[in-house]
C-alpha cells in the first residue's frame, strides 16, 4: 500500500488533475435544447403484404444536452428504423421509445412526437383485368375516331385484395388525337390511379387508333345561275344562288373551286312570258346537295336572240 503512494507520484498527480479538469469541463459545459426531425425507415416488409395506410415520414424529437454534442448531432444523418418482419394483415402500432433513437451519451430525450407509428397492412392478390382505351383531343375537321383496340386485351394486376375486388377493368392514360387524320399505333401506359396497384404483365401495351373521314357540310354563296337551252332574250331573278353541300374532306380537297358546282335553270321550250322555274345543281362525284336557295326563280322570256338580263 505504501508503494502505491510513493511510486510515480508525479504521474498520478497529473492524471488526477486532468480527470478533475475533464469532469469540470463536461459538467460545467453549457446545455441547450433543440428539435430534430428524424426520418422513419421501414425494412423487411413481408412479400405477401402491402402498406395501405399513410405512414409518418419522420418523427419530431426534442433533446437536451451539451451544445457541443447537439451541434454535432444536427449534422449527422439520423434515422429511426422500423423492422416489419413478422407483421400480419391489419393495423399495427410501433412504439417509439428514447432508447431506440441511439443518441450519444449525455443527450437526453425531452419529447417524441408522435410516440407511436401506426401502419396498415393488407394482403396482396392478383387479378386479370380488361384494358379499355381513353382518347383525348380533337381530330382534324372532317375526321373522327372510329375505334381503338388495345393489345394485349387483358393485363394481370397485383394489389390489395380489397382494391382488386372493386376493380373490374383498367384504362389507358389518355391517347392524344389532336389534329390527326390518319390511323396510328402508339405504346400506352395504364392509368392506375390507386398507387397500391402494380402491373405484372411485362409485355408492351399497344393501342391502335382507327381514324376515318366523316361527312362535313360546306356553304357556297353567290354562285351564278346559268341558263340552259335559251331560245331568245331572257331575264332571271335572282341570278345568284346559295348552295349547301355535304361530302368527305378528300372530295372537297380535289374540287376546291366553286366552279365545280354548276347551278342552272332550264329554259327549253319556253315562249315569251313569265315563268317560275326550278333551279338545279350539278355536283362533283362524292358530294350531296343539302340545300339550294332560292330553289325556284322567276324567268322572263322576251324573244329575239338569247341575251341574259339578270339583276
Amino acid at each position: 500500500m505504501k508503494a502505491f503512494f510513493t511510486q510515480n507520484v508525479l504521474l498520478k498527480v497529473v492524471s488526477i488533475v486532468l480527470a478533475v479538469i475533464l469532469w469540470m469541463f463536461v459538467v460545467g459545459e453549457e446545455r441547450a435544447e433543440v428539435g430534430l426531425s428524424i426520418p422513419i425507415e421501414l425494412i423487411n416488409l413481408p412479400p405477401n403484404l402491402v402498406i395501405t395506410s399513410e405512414v409518418e415520414r419522420a418523427i419530431n424529437v426534442r433533446v437536451n444536452g451539451p451544445r457541443r454534442l447537439l451541434r454535432r448531432l444536427q449534422t449527422q444523418p439520423l434515422h429511426r428504423t422500423i423492422d416489419l418482419s413478422g407483421v400480419r394483415e391489419g393495423n399495427v402500432f410501433f412504439e417509439i421509445v428514447p432508447d431506440s433513437l441511439l443518441l450519444p451519451q449525455g443527450v437526453e430525450v425531452v419529447s417524441i412526437s408522435p410516440d407511436a407509428i401506426g401502419i396498415g397492412f393488407e394482403r396482396l392478390s392478383e387479378k386479370e383485368l380488361q384494358i379499355f382505351a381513353s382518347t383525348e383531343g380533337k381530330t382534324e375537321e372532317g375526321f373522327a375516331v372510329d375505334s381503338v383496340t388495345v393489345k394485349p386485351e387483358k393485363v394481370r394486376i397485383q394489389g390489395p385484395t380489397s382494391a382488386l375486388k372493386k376493380t373490374n377493368a383498367v384504362w389507358t392514360k389518355a391517347i392524344r388525337v389532336d389534329g390527326k387524320r390518319e390511323s396510328f399505333k402508339v405504346d400506352v401506359s395504364l392509368d392506375l390511379r390507386n398507387p397500391h396497384l402494380k402491373v405484372l404483365t411485362k409485355v408492351p401495351i399497344v393501342a391502335e387508333v382507327r381514324i376515318s373521314e366523316k361527312s362535313i357540310t360546306k356553304r357556297y354563296e353567290g354562285l351564278p345561275i346559268r341558263a340552259l337551252n335559251a331560245e331568245g332574250q331572257y331575264s332571271i331573278k335572282p341570278d345568284h344562288a346559295t348552295v349547301t353541300v355535304t361530302g368527305f374532306p378528300s372530295v372537297f380537297e380535289k374540287t376546291a373551286s366553286e366552279e365545280a358546282l354548276a347551278v342552272r335553270v332550264d329554259l327549253k321550250g319556253l315562249t315569251p312570258g313569265r315563268y317560275l322555274r326550278q333551279v338545279t345543281v350539278t355536283l362533283p362525284e362524292g358530294m350531296d346537295l343539302t340545300e339550294v336557295y332560292p330553289s325556284v326563280i322567276e324567268v322572263f322570256i322576251m324573244g329575239g336572240e338569247p341575251e341574259q338580263q339578270g339583276e
